[in-house]
């Protein structure tokens, strides 16, 4: 089979004749772990076809430019289908939603991997569908070439120095190992969890004046109904936002080209410097509590955004403190967690566990 732009055909390789060609927009393809069938992604969505006779099978209609990645279950039944922060799989018996849950964001881009019916790995967490949670984080001592499913197992190539001499081997583990299972067997979402998709948390901000509060909100809000979390003033878990002086001040320094770069003093760019002053220090904090006991906060110390535009008609000094305040921007890329267990310190996942040739040491989150 041949996928260019504008054109699939599926080939013919004993009289090198094509068997069928299907026109239009493609942008990936996906097969079944059996052959027999593919998806398409396309600018409406996902369609799915069977593979010898190309007969268009089903339509799935997802906004493609969210997709960054599909895959078949096994069985062939399930289709996994990922965006930037949310993992969503589909029956393909009906094309009904089964189940949609957020997922850890990556810098180096996602995979997804079946490990059965029931577990999908992306990037390093295993995710358990029936639980929908963020079941173990799989960590691996040494460094891998690659990585695949294959057979109930999932296989790396990984490269062994003996005597000075590299040596690759192939390594294969089964996920989830047992521990996993029987933790996940126990875990109740509802009663082992403070946040969770379908929860509902109650709102607070403290701005002190250094942002429009109703924007503020609004932002926080989308990103929370983007997570399946309710709005409710009367729900047990707080989520606070506050933007704060701290009353202290940061030695800058600060170089330029078309824009002004205020630098830490010790910034390895300090030899282009054109001055130094000092702003003020603002903390901006994000944070969940339940009875007012801090479950969760991530908070920053800032003096402003990293780069700002130069005006020749203004003295430096002053551009920079009309920019020394908490950055606008920080609700929009702040993490906030999809999943908070009761019990624990991590919400990307309920258990991480480490991958070695003698078999998988694992530890919970206590």
């Amino acid at each position: 089979m041949t996928l260019k732009k504008g054109s699939l055909t599926l080939w013919n390789l004993e009289n090198i004749q094509s068997v069928y060609s299907l026109a239009g927009n493609w942008k990936s393809l996906s097969f079944s772990q059996d052959r027999k069938t593919f998806v398409l992604e396309t600018v409406g969505g996902l369609d799915c076809y069977e593979t010898l006779s190309g007969k268009l099978l089903g339509s799935l209609p997802i906004k493609s430019n969210k997709i960054e990645a599909t895959a078949f279950s096994p069985d062939g039944q399930k289709l996994g289908v990922q965006n930037k922060n949310s993992l969503s799989v589909y029956d393909l018996q009906n094309g009904q939603l089964i189940c949609n849950m957020m997922i850890e964001q990556s810098l180096i881009g996602n995979r997804i991997l079946w490990t059965d019916n029931q577990h999908i790995l992306i990037s390093s967490v295993l995710y358990d569908l029936e639980k929908e949670i963020p079941l173990c984080r799989y960590t691996m001592p040494l460094k891998q070439k690659g990585v695949a499913c294959y057979q109930g197992k999932i296989w790396s190539i990984f490269d062994h120095y003996e005597s000075g001499k590299r040596k690759s081997f192939l390594f294969g583990a089964v996920l989830p190992h047992q521990s996993a299972i029987d933790f996940a067997k126990k875990l109740d979402v509802a009663n082992d969890f403070w946040v969770y998709p379908g929860t509902k948390v109650r709102l607070r901000l403290e701005l002190n004046g250094f942002a429009d509060e109703k924007e503020t909100e609004t932002i926080l809000q989308k990103r929370l109904k983007e997570m399946q979390i309710e709005v409710d003033s009367k729900a047990k878990v707080e989520i606070l936002l506050s933007y704060n002086d701290t009353k202290k001040e940061e030695e800058i320094s600060y170089s330029q080209s078309d824009s002004l770069f205020p630098l830490p003093v010790i910034s390895p760019l300090r030899q282009r410097e054109l001055g130094k002053m000092k702003l003020k220090v603002f903390e901006q904090k994000i944070a969940f509590s339940v009875d007012q006991k801090t479950i969760w906060d991530f908070k920053e110390a800032t003096t402003g955004p990293q780069v700002v535009e130069y005006d020749p008609d203004k003295k430096i000094e002053d551009i920079f403190r009309e920019h020394n305040k908490p950055n606008p921007d920080f609700i929009k890329y702040v993490p906030i967690p999809h999943y908070l267990p009761k019990k624990g310190k991590t919400f990307n996942a309920l258990m991480n566990a480490t991958i070695t040739v003698d078999g998988i040491i694992d530890s919970l989150q206590q």
